[in-house]
């Protein structure tokens, strides 16, 4: 028997993602970099760099808890605009050759943007040649902690977290935008060669990843624009098994 259609379950994101896409017309989002990291780094990294980017808000506010905001047809509508972090792991190969690959990285349960400069990511980043780069999955991450116990004890309130959800999806969508995007990172003289020349390959980007980042990375990557392969790691199980399993549960 069927418990959803097609449009009840990604109705809303792909009506978001075409609006907000749509609003970039072929550029990048606005972005800031406000800290670049040199020391206590793997073998084969340069730098850590964070930063912000804008997104159109498709929430009544950026705080957990805050539904979906819709017009008269019942369409996601853009309330305002959401600066979400960035971290990004830049490994010293992309310093000097460029080519790097770029990667948006998906994080774990009730984790952020900062898990892309774990040291596991950086062995990776310094392997392949990428650029990892993550933000928040606002919904189920660290700032969401408190609302997700509150979930937990009444599932009743757990729209608002499906709906911040999916505005995380968007912010997904954006950072590999940012990434690709002539006029986005590659603007940055943090992400330049030595040499002056793009450090970042803007043919396509991937997605990497782990345990939630899993999870959510195959919604994301279902209606990516900008990648078509991912790595979903440990991702399969759902999350009446994963939380209970995770250190997280013991709050």
């Amino acid at each position: 028997f069927t418990v959803a259609s097609e449009d009840s379950l990604a109705g809303n994101v792909l009506s978001m993602r075409e609006d907000a896409m749509g609003k970039l017309n072929g550029g990048a989002p606005p972005f800031e970099v406000t800290d670049v990291r040199t020391d206590d780094l793997e073998d084969g990294i340069a730098k850590v760099v964070e930063g912000t980017f804008e997104v159109p808000l498709y929430l009544e506010s950026d705080q957990p808890g805050a539904l979906m905001t819709f017009n008269e047809a019942g369409q996601p509508t853009q309330s305002g605009t959401f600066t979400a972090p960035f971290t990004c792991t830049v490994p010293t190969q992309a310093m000097e050759t460029g080519e790097a690959r770029p990667v948006v990285y998906g994080h774990g349960l009730l984790g952020g943007s900062g898990e892309a400069a774990s040291s596991h990511v950086q062995v990776t980043a310094a392997e392949l040649n990428a650029v990892y780069c993550g933000t928040d999955a606002i919904g189920l991450a660290d700032g969401d902690t408190a609302f997700a116990v509150q979930v937990a004890g009444d599932i009743n309130n757990i729209v608002p977290m499906s709906d911040r959800l999916q505005q995380a999806i968007i912010n997904y969508l954006y950072l590999g935008r940012l990434m690709i995007n002539v006029n986005g990172l590659a603007t940055s003289e943090e992400f330049t060669t030595d040499a002056g020349a793009i450090a970042l390959n803007t043919i396509e980007a991937y997605w990497d990843g782990n345990s939630q980042g899993a999870i959510l990375g195959g919604a994301v990557t279902a209606v990516a624009q900008d990648w078509t392969k991912a790595v979903l790691g440990v991702g399969g199980m759902g999350y009446s098994t994963l939380l209970q399993r995770s250190v997280d549960f013991d709050h």
